[in-house]
Order: C-alpha cells, then sequence, then structure tokens
C-alpha cells in the first residue's frame, strides 16, 4: 500500500465516522425532546432520579460525539503534566451514576502528596474509566466495594484498582485486552482494547490480578524516568 492509498483509507473511516455521528444524534435528539416533556409531566422525586441519570448520560454521549467531530483539530498526542489524584477524581464522577445505581461503596486511599505525571488527560480518563466500569458492573448490587489506591516510589507513581466483584476466569485473563473479547452478555470487546492501546501509548505498564469469584485488581505504572 502506497502513502495516497493510507490517506484515502483515513479519509474513508474519517467519512463513516462523521457519518454514525449524524445517524447517533437523530435518536438521541428523540431521547433530549423526549426527556424534556417527561421532565414536565414526573413529579416523583425518586422517578425523578432517573431522569437525571439519563440526562446526563445523554450529555455525555453528546460531548464524545463532538469531540469524534473535532477529532481533526484536537491533537491527541498532547502530552503534559497531570495529576493522578485529579484524574481518578474526574473518573469517579463520571463513574458516579453508575456507581449510585449499584450501590457500590467506592473508597479513595491517596498518598498524601499529589502525583504528577506526563500523559494525555482525555485519553487516560476514558482508560482508567472503562476499567472502573468493568469493576463496577462485576460487582453485586449493594455489595460492591472499589478501591482506589494511589501510591508512590522512587521510581514510580501507582494506581490500584481493586473490586470484590466475580473476578475473571483463566479464559478472561488469556483473552482479556483482545480486540473482539468479552464474556458479558452484549459486549462487543472494545473497552478494555482500546484501554490496553491508550496506556501503551502513555508508557503506562498495567498488571491484572484476578482469579474466578475472589476479584479484580487492576495495577497500572507510571515510571519517573520515562516520558511518552
Amino acid at each position: 500500500m502506497n502513502d495516497s492509498d493510507s490517506l484515502t483509507d483515513r479519509d474513508g473511516i474519517a467519512d463513516y465516522a462523521l457519518t454514525l455521528v449524524h445517524e447517533i444524534r437523530n435518536p438521541l435528539t428523540n431521547i433530549d425532546l423526549s426527556l424534556q416533556m417527561l421532565s414536565d409531566q414526573i413529579q416523583d422525586n425518586d422517578l425523578r432520579v432517573y431522569l437525571g441519570i439519563i440526562r446526563r448520560s445523554s450529555d455525555r454521549i453528546g460531548k464524545i460525539l463532538k469531540d469524534l467531530v473535532n477529532h481533526q483539530k484536537v491533537d491527541h498526542g498532547f502530552h503534559c503534566d497531570q495529576s493522578l489524584h485529579a484524574i481518578l477524581d474526574e473518573v469517579i464522577l463520571l463513574a458516579s451514576d453508575r456507581i449510585a445505581l449499584k450501590n457500590v461503596k467506592v473508597t479513595r486511599d491517596y498518598v498524601s502528596e499529589d502525583c504528577i505525571v506526563i500523559v494525555n488527560f482525555q485519553k487516560i480518563t476514558i482508560a482508567l474509566t472503562n476499567i472502573v466500569v468493568n469493576a463496577i458492573e462485576a460487582m453485586d448490587p449493594t455489595q460492591g466495594e472499589l478501591k482506589l489506591v494511589i501510591r508512590s516510589t522512587d521510581a514510580a507513581h501507582q494506581i490500584r484498582i481493586e473490586d470484590n466483584g466475580c473476578g475473571i476466569n483463566d479464559v478472561g485473563m488469556k483473552n482479556l485486552f483482545k480486540r473482539g473479547f468479552s464474556d458479558k452478555p452484549g459486549g462487543i470487546g472494545i473497552g478494555l482494547y482500546s484501554t490496553l492501546k491508550i496506556l501503551k501509548s502513555n508508557n503506562v505498564d498495567i498488571e491484572v490480578q484476578s482469579k474466578a469469584g475472589s476479584g479484580t485488581c487492576f495495577t497500572l505504572t507510571f515510571s519517573k524516568n520515562r516520558n511518552p
């Protein structure tokens, strides 16, 4: 394949992505309009909580679509100093509705001194959110415990994301980051595959410890001596 063929392929992919954005926005607009009508009709506070969740989820989808449209205008390789504390706090905020719906207990155990790393904030946030959402989905409602730990050594900063969920069996561990692999009903096997690519592009090492029935721990290591 020559350079012109490669450019043509990329243009085709970009055009297809924009088409998908357009098609997704149509039903998303219907959802937003329906939410407006329901908001005027539903007065029960318990039900309005779910309206809020739907609204925030719709806004999140809209933001993702906007970012996709602006993809060519943004330098997605941009790395700069970022706070691990702030990154994890943002991840928990993004996952807050899922946490509330499953009544997950969240514990933050951060080292007192902030840990600064050189990463792409947007991409790292997406990667960690994927891990956290998977952890939430693996736990039983009302019994879930999610622990977020930040530690620092002379050589590296480290994040641990621990859950007390169903764990991962041997087949799952072997195929965990493979594109298209998923053991969840309706799963398409993209989340952790994309997560690994993001972590590699930011020079973050990942280790996973898990057994079926005993929960899972993701450990992310950010070396102090290695820049993207």
